[in-house]
């Protein structure tokens, strides 16, 4: 099936048999810290809790410039406006395992552009130990996107050949 976005101008495959989340403008999920604000347009899972709960999310990043002090931003910006913002919102015993910017060697492109790569795990007090990974990129130039993919740890590569294909397909 595919998901499309009109306002933020974004399309993704995903599973027929995957549950959709579309997020309108009165229940955008909002992460925040001082200086970093990321909106989730969209979100997929797999609905079973014996699946590990995967979950893949959209979302878009706007006034980058504004957030950092300076323009043009670059991806190394943005990874690190990334990396920023899990160390200020609540990931329980967050540890980041790797982070990559993108080149023509290790593939790391969403939307056709290079992405920024980062891995990391948390704590979730209901689910237990999660994986998370999100690619981000820049389109023009202020606007982020990113997708991330969260599992639990036990099942986080058994969906990775899914969710990769669905990164894949991701345009913005």
């Amino acid at each position: 099936m595919i998901y499309h976005n009109d306002r933020y101008g974004a399309s993704v495959q995903y599973p027929s048999n995957w549950s959709i989340r579309i997020e309108n403008d009165s229940n955008l999920q909002q992460y925040k810290s001082d200086r970093f604000k990321s909106k989730v347009i969209a979100s997929f899972y797999v609905p079973r809790l014996s699946s590990g709960l995967p979950i893949f999310y959209i979302g878009t990043n706007s006034n980058l410039s504004k957030r950092i002090d300076h323009s043009p931003i670059t991806l190394k910006n943005y990874l690190d406006l990334a990396v920023k913002s899990k160390n200020l919102t609540n990931f329980p015993n967050l540890k980041i395992i790797s982070s990559s910017l993108g080149n023509i060697n290790n593939k790391n492109i969403l939307s056709g552009s290079l992405a920024y790569k980062l891995v990391w795990t948390y704590v979730n007090p209901i689910y237990g130990l999660r994986k998370v990974m999100e690619f981000g990129t820049l389109i023009g130039k202020d606007t982020g996107y990113f997708i991330d993919y969260s599992a639990s740890i036990e099942r986080f590569n058994d969906y990775l050949p899914l969710v990769q294909k669905m990164k894949d397909t991701f345009v913005s």
